[in-house]
């Protein structure tokens, strides 16, 4: 009977990308503490390449990683759904 199934949410996909490693580890595991699912890219083009062979729900970037804007500009138009914030800060 579906009345008895429950439908469980899926965890919000979040792509880290940011080239020091210990600020990435940190801002992701401070994200995973609060429930979301964490992948982790430390150059535009380890993100792309992630986003091309998985759904992602939020990018999170910073703003002067070496093409930033290529990063944003190929989210916007490959994947519109996705969010991109630019310029995160996880003090």
């Amino acid at each position: 009977m579906l009345d008895d199934w429950t439908v469980q949410e899926l965890p919000t996909v979040v792509l880290v990308v940011d080239q020091d490693v210990l600020q990435r580890m940190e801002e992701g595991a401070e994200l995973r503490r609060e429930g979301f699912h964490v992948v982790e890219a430390a150059t535009v083009t380890e993100a792309i390449t992630l986003l091309q062979s998985r759904a992602v729900d939020i990018v999170l970037s910073q703003l002067d990683l070496e093409g930033s804007e290529t990063l944003r500009d190929w989210v916007h138009y490959r994947r519109p759904s996705t969010a991109i914030v630019l310029g995160h800060e996880t003090e």
